[in-house]
């Protein structure tokens, strides 16, 4: 098997996931439509976990993930989004590099190398780090890849830096006030389907996951960003206003509809419910 048959991106329904997104045609390799693609994704499909809530497990055959993503018109989370994103790329032309990264988050400790981002090549040799699957610190937009070249994205600013001395030496930043976030870390080691599988295996399932045992969904939009914790409902803007509330009972499965645009049944909706905090 060619490395690049292993992700089967042959099998994605270009169709259905452009309609998905509202985008028609044509749609040449070039910098605009990757921005295009890229925008659309992260507004039109929510980051969630709650397949995970609902111990279903999250399976990572490209047919599952678009039957869910695009058919079922759910979310789901960074492999779901960026194998789904990678695949229809591959199929538009582009050259693409899957890389896993370890979130920072300023955190106190390490933490896994679980995340997965895209390293997208156009045939002119000028790259871009691709990211449709991190929630609400992930960029709107591609990310120029060039060591410390600022990325302007309707009131949010990325950047990547490059440490050679460090293990991952690559780390895409969010500008927060005055002081540059680390989001995550990486190198540019191309990995394999099954890195995906193990790495997809511990986050759904390991107690020591972020997305194990809480509900946990996330939304972008150009000027906003919204974060569902539990009950606590997060709205962030681009100007550094933010806005936050507890969703209580009889109000989450409208909540989940009308912000997450996510329908669940009535026994799903249970189901959620009972993991959530008193």
């Amino acid at each position: 098997m060619r490395a690049e048959d292993q992700w089967e991106s042959d099998r994605l329904d270009v169709d259905t996931y452009l309609e998905r997104l509202g985008i028609t045609g044509p749609l040449d390799p070039t910098p605009g439509t990757l921005r295009l693609l890229h925008r659309a994704h992260v507004t039109t499909i929510p980051f969630e976990n709650l397949d995970v809530v609902l111990g279903r497990g999250v399976d990572l055959d490209l047919g599952a993930m678009q039957a869910k993503l695009l058919e079922s018109r759910r979310g789901g989370y960074c492999y779901e989004h960026n194998l789904l994103f990678a695949a229809l790329l591959e199929r538009l032309g582009y050259r693409v590099t899957r890389l896993h990264a370890r979130p920072d988050l300023q955190y106190p400790k390490p933490l896994p190398r679980t995340h997965m981002a895209l390293r997208v090549e156009l045939e002119d040799g000028t790259a871009y780090l691709a990211d449709v699957g991190f929630g609400d610190s992930g960029p709107l937009d591609p990310v120029p890849f060039a060591d410390g070249e600022v990325s302007e994205q309707a009131g949010w600013t990325y950047r990547l830096t490059e440490e050679p001395d460090r293990a991952q030496p690559w780390c895409l930043h969010l500008r927060r006030g005055d002081e540059w976030f680390p989001v995550y870390r990486f190198t540019l080691e191309a990995h394999h389907r099954i890195d995906a599988v193990v790495a997809n295996h511990f986050i759904s399932t390991h107690q020591r996951s972020p997305f194990v045992g809480r509900v946990f969904l996330e939304r972008i939009a150009e000027q906003w960003r919204l974060n569902l914790n539990n009950r606590t409902l997060t709205l962030r803007h681009a100007d550094g206003g933010r806005e936050e509330s507890s969703v209580d009972d009889d109000r989450f499965g409208d909540v989940l509809a009308d912000r997450f645009g996510i329908v669940l049944n009535d026994s799903e909706l249970k189901s959620v419910l009972a993991v959530l905090p008193d």
